[in-house]
């Protein structure tokens, strides 16, 4: 409703949806096309930089119902929305962020509630980012964005045509919770990972952002302790959110921790309630949590170093920076005979390397056999792990081990040679 008449007088006339031209938005000077919106007379604290004071530069429509249009054309929670579709407004969103990139030297952004901003502005935000920091030395600049979809055509999109390196993964996120946590079969991860190469048009997918917690969803104790699993003891618990975060690391993608999980916090659902404090907190509803494998709450000081959740991430995070393919890595899914619907097996591997490392997940609580010959491998975690004699793989309960190996030989014959090739 940019253009037309409203109480016997014309707005905006001439301007055309859609344009994001220059010429066609100094044609935009009435702010009154859905309604009036309202200034106070003592407006308070004046915002900087000062064209954030011109209602002319915002949607104004009123709180979001989060639904067609007004997905991205409504104010947030009250958050007053941004014309973002307005060349002086992108110009101005690039020299503030130009800003923290001068003045902090940072190295990226996390950007939030992607989705609801239209792609044409992150087209030019994202270059803009990028193309300065490369100027002032920093050649890396990495931005990924939350967009809370678990639809895997829908998080691409932010990558393929919104430019972003990355973005939050919440359909690893969806897949790991329906596996560890509900108990689902291997094929609510494969499915998923199936889907890897509708990243590849711009990007790969070991640059998506895996995790199992958050701020807007809640975390994985709270998940494993108040949801699906109210009759599994503490040890049961605590031994699958250990196995959700190997899960979380060594996968393909980039593992982000989600504060307090390794101290084995639970929160009571989503959002706030899932912001629990690290120091002695004094809020009664995340005292009255309980923590996965500890007997501490949230009113004392939770930096607990021998904490087993702690000490498994640790393990983690020193193996993953000691494996590039665990980092870098093409993940490729192996289909061999399990005994276990709740396993999962896979290799991370590159094309120019001869070297492969193996990854077995269960998360039953009974063991898994895997029918593989791993008399050549070489155990990597846990630390104390043989590979086996034979050619079939045990997996404890709930737990997961990784193997590495030369890559087979493959004999390739023909009419008048034969060559050995990795």
């Amino acid at each position: 409703p940019y253009a037309g008449e409203r109480q016997g007088r014309k707005l905006n006339e001439g301007f055309i949806d859609g344009d994001l031209s220059e010429a066609n938005f100094k044609k935009l000077v009435d702010p009154d096309y859905a309604y009036s919106p309202y200034v106070r007379k003592d407006p308070g604290p004046i915002k900087k930089p000062a064209w954030l004071n011109e209602v002319i530069y915002y949607h104004n429509r009123g709180n979001s119902t989060f639904s067609g249009e007004n997905s991205l054309l409504g104010d947030f929670f009250g958050l007053d929305d941004l014309f973002t579709e307005h060349p002086r407004v992108v110009r101005g969103m690039i020299d503030i962020y130009k800003e923290w990139i001068r003045k902090y030297r940072i190295d990226g952004f996390r950007v939030d509630t992607v989705k609801h901003v239209n792609i044409e502005f992150w087209q030019q935000f994202v270059p803009a980012m990028k193309d300065y920091a490369k100027s002032i030395g920093i050649p890396n600049f990495f931005i990924f964005g939350e967009v809370f979809s678990g639809d895997q055509e829908v998080l691409s999109h932010y990558m393929i045509d919104g430019g972003m390196d990355s973005v939050l993964d919440f359909a690893f996120q969806g897949a790991s919770k329906a596996a560890v946590v509900d108990q689902g079969e291997r094929s609510v991860l494969t499915q998923t990972f199936a889907k890897d190469d509708i990243y590849r048009a711009r990007n790969s997918p070991q640059h998506l952002m895996n995790f199992v917690s958050n701020h807007d969803i809640g975390r994985i104790g709270y998940f494993l302790e108040n949801v699906q699993q109210k009759g599994s003891s503490e040890e049961e618990l605590t031994k699958r959110s250990i196995l959700a975060h190997a899960m979380m690391y060594f996968t393909r993608g980039i593992p982000v921790l989600y504060y307090g999980d390794e101290q084995g916090f639970t929160g009571d659902g989503n959002d706030k309630d899932a912001r629990e404090d690290m120091f002695p907190s004094q809020v009664k509803s995340y005292n009255d949590n309980n923590l996965l494998g500890t007997d501490k709450t949230t009113a004392v000081s939770n930096f607990d170093t021998s904490h087993p959740i702690f000490a498994a991430i640790s393990d983690f995070s020193k193996l993953y920076s000691q494996q590039p393919l665990l980092q870098v890595g093409e993940q490729i899914n192996l289909d061999i005979p399990h005994s276990q619907a709740q396993s999962f097996a896979f290799k991370r591997s590159l094309a120019d390397q001869n070297k492969e490392l193996l990854v077995f997940f269960n998360w039953s609580t009974q063991p898994a056999d895997f029918e593989i010959d791993l008399r050549q491998a070489k155990a990597l975690y846990p630390a104390a792990a043989q590979a086996p004699k034979g050619k079939k793989l045990q997996i404890p309960p709930l737990s997961f081990a990784i193997f590495a190996q030369n890559k087979a030989k493959l004999l390739v014959r023909n009419a008048k040679s034969m060559t050995v090739s990795q």
